[in-house]
């Protein structure tokens, strides 16, 4: 384990630490409970040690965005608004029951600037942040809506994408960011393959082998 990666762990468990320490305000939301609006300026982050939520983005024309639904393990919301000054970019909601612990500012700030390690720690997940989200949308500008779909499918069977899907299509069109109608048009050409069908309100892979061949037919 390179030494950095040593620094980055000690600076989350010395996190994780005080924060359990310190009598901060929590706060149990349900589902659709909204913790962060668009919009929003941010005066508090939200620390989820375990939950599923949501990101959105709401287009002045009325397109919606989604990210899907998130695992939550140890996350800290609202950390790229409050560290850029700017209003949030986004809709953060709950999509299951979880305890949150708030987070003041002043906190959060003492923490960064006793302790270097807790700094690398976030910047880690920053970086991690725009790693994922410039390949994601690359990926969504440069290729069809089949390619992606079929891409999210192999990567969530193999269990290297975290993202959750929805049970109703009409949000899983908005993760692709695409109308309901254009959605199901794909997911039925993916059906007329044989790559996929749909089982209990879900897409599934039938054959990994034949999606993995479709998958690099779009590539070349």
């Amino acid at each position: 384990m390179r030494h950095i990666d040593k620094l980055i762990e000690q600076g989350l468990r010395l996190f994780c630490q005080h924060i359990s320490q310190q009598k901060l305000q929590r706060k149990m939301v349900v589902a659709r409970d909204i913790l962060i609006t668009q919009g929003q300026a941010i005066k508090e982050l939200y620390w989820v040690e375990s939950g599923v939520f949501s990101v959105s983005f709401n287009a002045e024309n009325g397109r919606r965005f989604n990210f899907g639904r998130l695992k939550a393990h140890n996350r800290l919301l609202g950390e790229i608004e409050w560290l850029t000054g700017c209003k949030s970019q986004f809709e953060v909601c709950a999509e299951e029951s979880m305890d949150t612990v708030i987070i003041p500012l002043n906190v959060i700030e003492a923490l960064i600037t006793e302790h270097a390690c807790i700094g690398l720690w976030l910047s880690q997940n920053l970086s991690n942040m725009y790693s994922n989200s410039i390949d994601f949308t690359l990926e969504q500008l440069l290729y069809p809506l089949s390619y992606n779909l079929a891409i999210d499918l192999k990567y969530q069977q193999q269990g290297l994408r975290p993202t959750l899907t929805f049970q109703q299509f009409y949000r899983e069109a908005e993760r692709f960011g695409c109308s309901e109608r254009v959605f199901r048009r794909v997911v039925a050409q993916l059906q007329t393959l044989g790559l996929i069908a749909k089982i209990d309100h879900h897409i599934q892979v039938l054959d990994m082998v034949k999606l993995d061949a479709f998958i690099d037919s779009m590539e070349k």
